[in-house]
């Protein structure tokens, strides 16, 4: 119990017994009163406090994911913000890899809300893979072949609402529910041949239209 609980309990002990000329609360809530004559008295925990409903956890709005068993980062993030907001009160939010969630209270208490309450499975959001892009080099792309990685997601999934790409052609995808979805680097990026046409260094001449054999 804090000072301030503490003190609520002997308030509320000494007006139930107005003789007391003594009140001690334990840190649990186990109190011992002291009778005019020297004599004691131990009220246990039990009849002294109760857990308080104001810790009673409310259950959020549910957060569709791709992998009910195993969230993504992102998908943790949005369950946290979810809890949260249903939940102000609480100092701290852990989600468990299938979306089992444990709150903190401002008393230290916690709870638990199972993961039924707090994810499902996203509907019609199983994304396509793209055409692949060739690029340079596989494990770090340019933000030019980025851009066609993320071009041809965004047309092979034209209803997502946002698309980030890693530097490994690692595609993350947003649906509009929220729900997110990876597509991994070799499902968007290959390495481009070696035979690829590389544009040359840029000739002057005197006709573009009716180059001479000089």
């Amino acid at each position: 119990l804090t000072e301030a609980e503490k003190a609520k309990v002997a308030e509320a002990v000494k007006k139930s017994n107005p003789t007391v000329t003594d009140v001690k609360i334990g840190k649990d809530g186990t109190t011992t009163v002291t009778f005019p004559d020297g004599s004691t008295a131990v009220i246990p925990s039990g009849d002294a406090v109760k857990k308080s409903s104001d810790n009673a956890i409310k259950d959020p709005e549910v957060t569709p994911v791709v992998d009910p068993s195993n969230l993504t980062e992102a998908e943790k993030a949005k369950v946290a913000e979810a809890v949260k907001k249903s939940n102000p009160t609480v100092t701290d939010v852990k989600v468990g890899k299938d979306g089992t969630t444990t709150v903190t209270f401002p008393d230290g208490s916690t709870a638990v809300i199972p993961s039924g309450d707090t994810v499902k499975k996203s509907s019609d959001n199983a994304v396509k893979d793209p055409a692949v892009t060739p690029v340079v080099d596989p494990s770090n792309l340019t933000e030019a072949e980025k851009a066609k990685v993320a071009e041809a997601v965004k047309k092979s999934n034209p209803t997502v609402t946002d698309v980030k790409v890693g530097k490994d052609g690692t595609t993350t995808v947003t649906f509009p529910d929220g729900s997110t979805a990876v597509i991994p680097s070799g499902d968007t990026v290959k390495k481009s041949s070696d035979n690829a046409v590389k544009d040359p260094a840029v000739t002057p001449v005197v006709d573009p239209s009716n180059l001479t054999e000089a």
